[in-house]
């Protein structure tokens, strides 16, 4: 036994899938074919609607259905291996950077990201898109870990504080004896004194004036 359905059924489902089809990422050629077959649908309901006819429609719009979630399972695995590979070559180009700054940290960093490639491969042949998505994070904890092991970055950390307002740190006092001791830290060459000191600048501030230092800066400090 089948449930009879109705033209205003058969129309709700015709409006449902074109909004779907308008919120997927996938080609303007593959949105157009899609909606002239949906525009046909409703023609087809409009001008006959007898229950042969609607349940017709009806299959046809669960055909369109089915295409439409095919569609968006493949741009939701095209948009996770993009992301994957993305923050991959970046970070390999950033490590390429540490190399001739700390080589023995670049090595061990190094390590850390064959391994995740490796998990990487395995997820994509897998078709396991979650899976991609959480070693995407993986890879911005090593940018971080990359981006904390650079004297560049700390030093350009340092002037973007030094640069910022006594008066925007909550005790303006212990700021500017941190920032003292941070271009200390510049002058001698102390990776350790510099980022110790610039963490706790960077604590000192308002959430909003964090924003300025930059996301991943602060995102160290958390």
């Amino acid at each position: 036994y089948t449930e009879k359905v109705t033209g205003k059924e058969v129309e709700q489902s015709i409006k449902e899938e074109r909004k779907r089809v308008d919120d997927l990422n996938i080609s303007e050629s593959d949105k157009d074919e899609i909606k002239k077959e949906l525009r046909e649908a409703e023609r087809d309901i409009r001008e006959r609607d007898d229950t042969d006819n609607r349940q017709k429609v009806s299959n046809e719009v669960d055909r369109i259905r089915n295409r439409i979630s095919e569609l968006s399972s493949e741009s939701k695995k095209e948009g996770s291996l993009r992301r994957y590979n993305e923050k991959l070559s970046d970070v390999e180009e950033k490590l390429k950077a540490l190399k001739s700054e700390d080589a023995s940290t670049a090595s061990e960093i190094e390590d850390d990201l064959e391994d995740l490639k490796r998990q990487g491969a395995r997820a994509e042949k897998d078709n396991n898109m979650g899976e991609l998505e959480y070693l995407t994070g993986e890879l911005s904890k090593i940018d971080i870990r990359i981006l904390s092991a650079s004297p560049t970055f700390w030093i350009t950390m340092y002037y973007q504080l030094k640069a910022m307002p006594t008066t925007s740190y909550s005790n303006p006092m212990r700021a500017g004896e941190l920032l003292r001791d941070a271009e200390n830290a510049v002058n001698n060459r102390n990776l350790e004194g510099l980022r110790s000191s610039c963490v706790e600048l960077v604590r000192m501030l308002p959430e909003d004036e964090r924003g300025s230092i930059s996301e991943i800066q602060a995102g160290i400090t958390r």
